[in-house]
């Protein structure tokens, strides 16, 4: 039989080893909550990382709006951009490459609201407006846009937890329709697109979200 001398090591090794591990994983928390972005960091940029590999780009343009690139898979210097308030209400879309946008290339949004009064995500919430698409020879389509917020919860993705909403907006055309998928991010002020459908398809595209990151400075 074990002394209580040899009981009472092998304890303390244990409980030793146990206070190792809890510190080791404590440290990595903190680590890991170190690197989960703020809404500061939209200053030098976001990045939306998702499952698939692809990523999207979202920065602080100043005035309430947010800049938001999105690279092609096989050139990161070519990619669209979205001058957006919130990534929900699109201003302008562009085929971007080194930075400069194509002006044959770039859409102009115009809502039926002024931008400032385009609401912000909140807990139930919706909102009921048209949206004109100004295209560059000057053409304009006009779609019913039905944005619908969602209830707010506590996600944990990538390993860090967020206040989040989900939306969805739904453009209504005379001959056919969009409708998408969004987590707004409530803390950041940044909407993360996450499936699409669109009138005809069988099923919706979809992409899942794998996490957050702070662009370097």
């Amino acid at each position: 039989m074990m002394s209580r001398s040899g009981m009472f090591g092998i304890v303390q090794s244990q409980r030793a080893s146990f206070m190792a591990l809890a510190l080791a994983a404590f440290s990595a928390g903190q680590a890991m909550a170190a690197d989960c972005p703020v809404a500061a960091d939209l200053t030098t940029g976001i990045a939306a990382e998702y499952a698939d590999g692809g990523r999207v780009e979202y920065r602080s343009a100043g005035e309430g709006r947010i800049a938001i690139f999105e690279p092609n898979e096989d050139d990161a210097a070519r990619g669209l951009y979205f001058l957006s308030v919130a990534g929900l209400y699109d201003l302008a879309v562009a085929h971007r490459l080194n930075g400069a946008n194509d002006p044959d290339r770039s859409l102009t949004l115009v809502y039926s609201e002024p931008e400032e009064d385009l609401p912000i995500p909140v807990p139930g919430g919706s909102w009921l407006g048209t949206v004109d698409t100004v295209f560059p020879d000057g053409t304009v389509d006009t779609d019913t846009a039905i944005y619908v917020f969602g209830a707010a919860s506590d996600r944990e993705i990538g390993g860090c937890r967020y206040a989040t909403l989900p939306v969805k907006a739904s453009f209504v055309g005379p001959v056919d329709w969009v409708a998408q998928d969004f987590i707004y991010f409530s803390d950041l002020g940044i909407a993360v697109p996450t499936a699409r459908m669109v009138s005809g398809a069988e099923r919706p595209s979809g992409r899942a979200l794998a996490g957050l990151r702070s662009l370097p400075r």
